[in-house]
């Protein structure tokens, strides 16, 4: 479970437990605002909405069915922020019409939605106002924890950990049906508050209460690994990443998972997670390019440069089969294939500056330039890219303690699920340096 659907879940509570629509448009209307999807349920609900007869309840669930319709129907990416501006119209003109039951519902209504545009201090602002309203016409003790609960994982978004998990614990005195999900979160807030333990605490108080994982699902497995694993207990780390792999077999758990053992210097497990995906997808270059730069560093490097071949193969023009083939035919005393791979290869985008470097057309420091980028994201992963292949560059020139160094940068800077961040791991190991 994530974030944006933990938030939204708690708008979706109050959803179920509204008011029926009652008006005197036609009945077909009543029900396809109530019912339908689409443009034909928003149709219906604006006919009931420019309806005089109808009350300013009445319109009130429509404006909120109406505006549940744009905020739950996919749209063309044009067309994204204007109905992102109608579902707040919507929902704040049904607290306009009806305030009392905005307490109940539509101030979560709307919450969610500023928290779908990324408006965090207006959803926290919503959140707030149930809070201080707390309402007499419904729980008052579940509506308030609600609120916090939605208000602890905006403040969560907006990197205010510490009154999220003030949020949190307040939800959990409440003690709603949700407790499950509020040690989740507070665990998630702790965990990025980098307090391992405490976050375990919350994660393992959230599997014990949910031992069938009715309610949870891998997520809290990855997040408690994540701590384990943040704490170099792999072996703890690796139970919970199975854990969830069970669950869900494409988790962000097998990134996790293979990271630990990569750690723990376990690279058979990897190879032989390879070999699995390979023996299912017999044409899977990826898991061939992988496995092949793991057969290297247990000591097959003629095993590696046969996977990485098949890889190459497979995809003749991925630059970086080509630049992983060239770094482990190396390896082979194979003469370097870059000068007739770059005739396939696009060689006006990256990484495409990193060939010209193996190629001697380029230096270091012209990469390093070429890498960097207006998207933050992107220029992380270029950069990261730009340390490992420099470091191979100056291994294989020689120059040790360069190449201790960029790798070093890779080990720390690189996504854990970048092929660079394994590989810089394991050349430091393979130079008796500790990552």
């Amino acid at each position: 479970m994530r974030i944006s659907a933990m938030v939204v879940g708690a708008a979706a509570f109050f959803m179920l437990a509204g008011p029926v629509l009652v008006s005197d448009a036609s009945a077909d209307d009543r029900t396809t605002c109530a019912q339908g999807k689409g443009d034909e349920k928003a149709a219906a609900c604006t006919r009931i909405i420019q309806d005089r007869r109808a009350t300013a309840k009445t319109r009130a669930i429509a404006h909120k069915n109406r505006g549940d319709t744009y905020f739950g129907e996919p749209r063309p990416q044009s067309e994204v922020a204007a109905y992102r501006e109608r579902v707040i119209a919507d929902y704040s003109e049904a607290i306009r019409l009806d305030p009392e039951e905005a307490a109940r519902s539509y101030f979560f209504d709307r919450a969610s939605a500023y928290v779908n545009n990324g408006d965090y201090d207006r959803a926290i602002a919503d959140y707030s106002e149930v809070i201080r309203i707390n309402p007499t016409s419904y729980s008052a003790d579940y509506s308030r924890a609600y609120a916090y609960n939605g208000r602890a994982w905006a403040y969560s978004n907006k990197g205010d950990y510490d009154r999220a998990i003030a949020d949190f614990s307040e939800a959990i005195r409440l003690k709603p049906k949700l407790v499950v999900a509020l040690f989740y979160g507070r665990g998630e807030v702790f965990r990025k508050k980098n307090d391992f333990n405490r976050a375990i605490a919350d994660y393992s108080e959230a599997i014990r209460l949910d031992p069938k994982n009715d309610f949870l699902s891998d997520e809290v497995f990855v997040g408690r690994g994540d701590a384990y694993y943040n704490l170099k207990d792999y072996d703890r780390a690796i139970a919970d990443y199975n854990n969830a792999i069970r669950l869900v077999p494409y988790s962000n758990a097998v990134d996790g998972r293979r990271a630990a053992r990569l750690l723990k210097g376990d690279y058979e497990s990897i190879i032989a997670e390879y070999s699995e995906i390979i023996r299912g997808q017999p044409r899977h270059a990826p898991a061939y390019l992988s496995r092949g730069i793991f057969q290297l560093y247990i000591g097959n490097p003629a095993k590696g440069l046969a996977d990485i071949s098949q890889a190459t193969e497979l995809k003749p023009k991925d630059a970086y089969n080509a630049l992983w083939l060239d770094i482990v035919g190396r390896r082979n005393s194979v003469p370097s294939r870059l000068p007739q791979a770059i005739s396939q290869i696009d060689m006006t985008v990256w990484p495409a500056p990193v060939i010209r470097m193996f190629l001697g057309q380029l230096t270091s420091a012209a990469v390093f330039a070429a890498a960097d980028n207006p998207e933050p994201k992107k220029k992380n992963d270029q950069i990261c890219e730009a340390n490992y292949f420099s470091g191979e560059l100056a291994l294989r020139q020689g120059a040790k303690s360069e190449a201790i160094r960029l790798f070093r940068l890779a080990a720390r800077d690189c996504p854990h699920n970048f092929l660079e961040w394994y590989a810089a791991n394991a050349e430091l190991k393979a130079l008796g340096v500790m990552p």
